[in-house]
């Protein structure tokens, strides 16, 4: 967008905001009761005003998203924030000043009170509605969103006395916020909706899915899908002759031939996490710390040089922090889901696999079986379990200490949560353990097994 249209839509944009400053000074600056018919032409000039200052302001705040200016962002959201503010207490104003009329009421907010109301629009020019009448809708043919349900305990403070009968169509109620209408018209054309609600109920059937709801079942049988996923881990995985760790490859499933990267997306995600943590020193510091103990651990390592051709034939992880507030901890998340230019991500060309562990129903009850309880906590447990080399360029990440450093380009050696199969693998392989141990020690086991 070119600097004249952005001074253009700058200048609407004062206009409107003038426009609106005027009309509340005709509120606020006259002590006198104003006339009606004044004070609904104010109304018919200020309803329009937010319909504009929305459009401007969604224009703007398109231009300033493409050039990613968070500060700029923050201040045009107040802006926005502000004007609703002046607008609907304004509106508030000369409703009270036409009715003298006022209350204090609680609201529940909800996304949708209902569809919107009228169905359809319809000209009132059939409706011989008297001129003198002011009514508390003006547009009330325009179908349009609910904006308040207001309940019976307010609803008759709100009426008063006086109707006015239409030939041929509805009824003119005097309320205290303007004339209302109600009931039916022969001269406007609706559309109909023919509505059929029906209950079948079957005493038998409700009764057995009673005792299917109340009844512990078994294991299901496992997809295809994750019998797929159990035979790629038995055929693929292996144990490390110096560690003993196990050596684990992604299960993929056929989408995978169709997944490229070219990084895009995680460095931009990278650029606006280290403008984040500009911002927050502290929340820097404990990212860094996270990392650089990755890096330690060698978890993840450096690629140095990067083809094209490589740098294509991958995944790069978008990563952020989520902080444990009662610890005051972070721990970094790698999110597998994260779209490429292609439309799929790491986690759409994985097999999830199945639920190896006992559900929690079942260790909930084992707690009433023994006097005494004792839990744990396997540490850094997925990265426990290392990833095959070949699959170290599908959990690809950006990452640099400052700003100011070029930026570099890493692969994670292990298990990484974030991806779908992560859990899977890194509970599998614990399985695996309890496998291995069985003819050795099988009470043992059965204690890793259950």
């Amino acid at each position: 967008m070119s600097d004249e249209q952005t001074k253009a839509l700058r200048r609407s944009h004062g206009d409107v905001k003038r426009n609106l400053t005027r009309i509340i000074k005709f509120v606020y600056t006259h002590n006198k009761p104003k006339d009606e018919i004044a004070v609904q032409q104010r109304i018919h000039e200020l309803e329009p005003l937010l319909d504009k200052f929305n459009d401007i302001q969604n224009q703007i705040e398109t231009l300033i998203f493409d050039f990613d200016n968070d500060d700029a962002v923050e201040k045009e959201d107040s802006e926005r924030e502000e004007f609703e503010s002046k607008y609907y207490e304004t509106l508030a104003n000369f409703l009270q000043q036409i009715s003298g009329f006022s209350a204090l009421i609680e609201c529940l907010i909800v996304s949708k009170i209902t569809n919107s109301l009228p169905e359809v629009s319809f000209s009132t020019s059939q409706l011989n509605i008297p001129k003198n009448v002011i009514l508390a809708d003006p547009e009330f043919n325009i179908s349009s969103p609910i904006d308040m349900l207001i309940g019976a305990d307010l609803f008759y403070e709100l009426l008063s006395i006086g109707q006015i009968c239409i030939p041929e169509g509805p009824m003119l109620q005097k309320t205290v916020l303007g004339w209302v209408l109600s009931g039916k018209s022969d001269t406007v054309k609706q559309r109909r909706q023919t509505k059929s609600f029906l209950i079948y109920s079957d005493a038998e059937r409700d009764i057995n899915k009673f005792w299917e709801i109340e009844e512990i079942k078994g294991r299901k049988p496992w997809s295809q899908e994750e019998t797929l996923c159990e035979k790629h881990f038995v055929e693929n995985t292996e144990r490390d002759k110096k560690s003993g760790k196990f050596i684990v490859k992604l299960p993929f499933n056929e989408k995978i031939t169709s997944l490229f990267d070219t990084g895009k997306v995680a460095e931009k995600r990278f650029v606006s996490l280290e403008k984040r943590l500009e911002k927050d020193l502290k929340l820097r510091e404990k990212y860094q710390k996270f990392m650089r103990e990755f890096e330690d651990l060698e978890h993840m390592q450096e690629i140095k040089t990067m083809t094209d051709e490589t740098n294509n034939n991958g995944y790069y992880l978008p990563h952020h922090p989520v902080v444990n507030g009662k610890q005051d901890k972070i721990r970094v998340v790698f999110d597998g889901s994260a779209q490429t230019d292609c439309g799929l991500s790491l986690n759409d060309c994985q097999m999830v696999g199945p639920t190896i562990q006992n559900e929690l129903l079942s260790i909930i009850l084992r707690f009433r079986k023994y006097p005494y309880v004792l839990t744990a906590d396997i540490e850094k447990m997925y990265r426990m379990v290392l990833m095959h080399p070949d699959f170290h360029r599908y959990q690809r990440i950006y990452w640099r200490n400052q700003s100011d450093e070029e930026m570099k380009i890493y692969e994670l050696t292990t298990v990484t949560y974030g991806t779908s199969a992560a859990a899977f693998l890194a509970i599998r392989c614990q399985y695996q353990v309890a496998l291995d141990l069985k003819s050795d020690d099988p009470e043992l086991s059965k204690v890793f097994r259950e």
